[in-house]
């Protein structure tokens, strides 16, 4: 915590770690930690999967799970300045397993007055995986006006084309043929983003194309990623971003 900021530079990943770990025991110390870092630039960045998600938000994600450490979260969805940030932090509380988290924060949200409270709710709904509240949090906006009414065309849009991507994916892994193999693959390709894992394609009837063949979809899936990383970063509840100083003063 006494680091100054190039030394904390050179152990800023360890430090992610350290605030993940101490959270279980002393969650205050761990927010201490976490709210520092982001004074903190680390010399080597850590990603996990093909959507690039930061080692800082899957350690805030996989901390602990009392109160205080369940608002820093909340926080860090609320201060999100566009779409493709929303959707990193969805994908951090994907893998650290958060999705009752998420669940709460859209349902908290959802229910404010404040219009945009609404609209960030059913983006984070929109950008989660295909669940019971997440697609009752979107059907909740159909018929809306004004700019909810584009929070719920971004939010279904990207709803739709997860379901899609799944749909895709399990043929992959039940085809018997290399043409439909490659047929169901770049229909995936053309949808997919960062919620997609290998773990998708299910169903495996003929292993051997997948373990044959498989690899070669990686730079399809990883350029359509990347085109959702594009898409995303000029968005906000699926609509232009609005300017930085904006977003802060919500």
């Amino acid at each position: 915590m006494g680091m100054e900021a190039n030394a904390l530079n050179r152990v800023h990943n360890i430090a992610s770690f350290v605030a993940q770990a101490v959270s279980k025991d002393d969650p205050l110390s761990a927010i201490a930690l976490f709210e520092k870092l982001k004074t903190s630039s680390p010399y080597v960045r850590v990603t996990f999967g093909m959507a690039g998600v930061s080692l800082d938000a899957v350690s805030v994600w996989s901390a602990g799970d009392c109160e205080e450490l369940k608002k820093l979260k909340f926080k860090r969805l609320d201060q999100a300045r566009t779409d493709h940030e929303i959707s990193l932090e969805v994908l951090a509380a994907i893998r650290a397993g958060e999705q009752g988290t998420l669940r709460e924060y859209v349902i908290d949200r959802r229910s404010r007055p404040e219009p945009s409270h609404v609209a960030r709710a059913v983006t984070v709904a929109g950008l989660s995986e295909e669940s019971d509240w997440g697609l009752e949090t979107i059907e909740s906006l159909k018929g809306s006006y004004g700019f909810l009414s584009e929070a719920y065309a971004g939010a279904k849009y990207a709803m739709d084309r997860h379901r899609w991507a799944r749909h895709w994916a399990k043929l992959m892994g039940e085809t018997k043929t290399e043409t439909d193999l490659w047929r169901y693959g770049v229909l995936l390709a053309a949808i997919v983003d960062g919620r997609f894992q290998g773990s998708d394609v299910t169903g495996l009837t003929n292993k051997s194309l997948i373990q044959k063949y498989g690899t070669s979809f990686n730079d399809l899936l990883r350029t359509r990623i990347e085109s959702w990383k594009n898409k995303r970063s000029n968005t906000l509840f699926g609509m232009t971003a609005p300017d930085k100083i904006v977003v802060d003063s919500t």
